[in-house]
C-alpha cells in the first residue's frame, strides 16, 4: 500500500543480523477524518453534531476536554475540512 503524501523515513532496529527482514506495521490518520473514510467532509462533521452537549460515549469527540461535546470540537473538524489522504495499492 502507498499512502501518498508522508515523510518518508528510515528504520534501523538495533540487535538484529545484517539482512534479517523485520515486518511491522503502520497506522496512518488524517486529523478530522472521524468515520476513517479518508476525506473529511459532512459525514465526520455530523458524527460530532449528533453529540452536541452529550457526554459518556460521546466523549471521544471531545477535543478539547472541556467534559462535553461543543462547537469547538465541531470546528475542529471543521478545520481540516476538504483534506484527504490519498491511498493506493
Amino acid at each position: 500500500m502507498n499512502v501518498s503524501g508522508l515523510v518518508k523515513a528510515n528504520v534501523q532496529v538495533i540487535g538484529l543480523a545484517a539482512g534479517t527482514t523485520v515486518g511491522f506495521e503502520v497506522t496512518v490518520a488524517l486529523s478530522g477524518d472521524l468515520n476513517g473514510d479518508c476525506v473529511v467532509d459532512v459525514a465526520d462533521v455530523m458524527l460530532v453534531a449528533t453529540c452536541w452537549h452529550e457526554a459518556g460515549d460521546c466523549l471521544a469527540y471531545d477535543f478539547d476536554a472541556d467534559g462535553k461535546v461543543t462547537v469547538a470540537d465541531i470546528m475542529t473538524v471543521v478545520a481540516h475540512w476538504g483534506e484527504v489522504l490519498a491511498v493506493t495499492e
